[in-house]
């Protein structure tokens, strides 16, 4: 990577600084633009797990005691259903306004793949955090103040050698900015392994794959991750039919319903294995 001057560096760290001092508006994000995609249908969060509506709900959360894995505790589900009417709609483009794709040009090896699983895990249920995020501009940030976070972040990749490289914690630009974790599909697995995963399953072969998938409670709403020694690329499974096929749905190439079969297993690349990752009923 080529060298920056120091001077020229330190100048543009300090110019940076100064533009923040002058905006009156801290960088802060607006969490009404982020919720109003979710409202209405998208505020129904709780999978109905059992046919007996008439069983007692004594935790309140939503899912009879019958069915709730802790009935005495008041928790929040991971939506399948949910999911699966999100990848529909964000698979081919978005229209919400709350969440955007990025070009070729932004973030290295941030991917649309991993934005939309994101997205998907996001609309299901899970809620972000200071590691994990896509967040928008408040309206009243100043487009001063997006420049010198802009700068501000450049500058930082530059020192810590990661700006090419796809190493910086987070990327902006002025209308967004996103975590890592959220962009790329190989940290997306890692942190979410502790955070959003219950159960990992590597296979290297088609019929591996459709082994687990039988063994295992394998349902709408996981997630497979795409390997050829490092993971690349990233999938959510849209349904699994009466015959247990597998059907997927994925952003860059924009996917839904997408029947994995074994001519589907080679088409899309999964030759080098896989990671199967079960998502977690409740969103801690």
């Amino acid at each position: 990577m080529r060298k920056i001057p120091a001077v020229l560096l330190t100048a543009v760290l300090v110019a940076a600084a100064v533009f923040a001092v002058i905006c009156a508006i801290p960088a802060e994000f607006d969490d009404n633009d982020t919720h109003d995609r979710f409202k209405g249908d998208h505020e129904i969060r709780h999978l109905t797990l059992c046919a007996e509506k008439s069983s007692e709900d004594s935790d309140g959360d939503g899912v009879a005691d019958c069915c709730d894995p802790e009935p005495d505790q008041a928790n929040r589900f991971y939506n399948r259903s949910v999911v699966r009417e999100y990848a529909k709609a964000a698979s081919v483009e978005l229209q919400n306004g709350t969440f955007r794709y990025l070009s070729p040009t932004q973030g290295d090896s941030a991917t649309n793949c991993a934005n939309f699983v994101s997205q998907c895990l996001y609309a299901g249920g899970f809620e972000m955090n200071e590691e994990w995020y896509m967040k928008k501009y408040s309206g009243r940030t100043s487009s001063l103040k997006r420049l010198s976070d802009k700068i501000i972040t450049t500058a930082e990749r530059f020192v810590s050698g990661s700006f090419g490289t796809g190493n910086a914690n987070d990327y902006t630009d002025m209308d967004y900015e996103w975590s890592l974790i959220w962009s790329c599909a190989g940290d997306q697995l890692e942190y979410g392994t502790e955070h959003f995963f219950e159960g990992k399953y590597e296979v290297n072969t088609f019929d591996e794959f459709y082994e687990i998938i039988r063994k295992a409670d394998i349902q709408t709403g996981d997630v497979i991750y795409q390997s050829v020694g490092n993971i690349y690329h990233v999938v959510i499974i849209s349904d699994i039919d009466e015959e247990g096929t597998v059907y997927i749905a994925s952003h860059n190439p924009p996917l839904f319903d997408c029947r994995l079969d074994e001519d589907g297993w080679k088409k899309h690349g999964f030759q080098g294995g896989a990671v199967i990752a079960e998502v977690k009923d409740i969103c801690e």
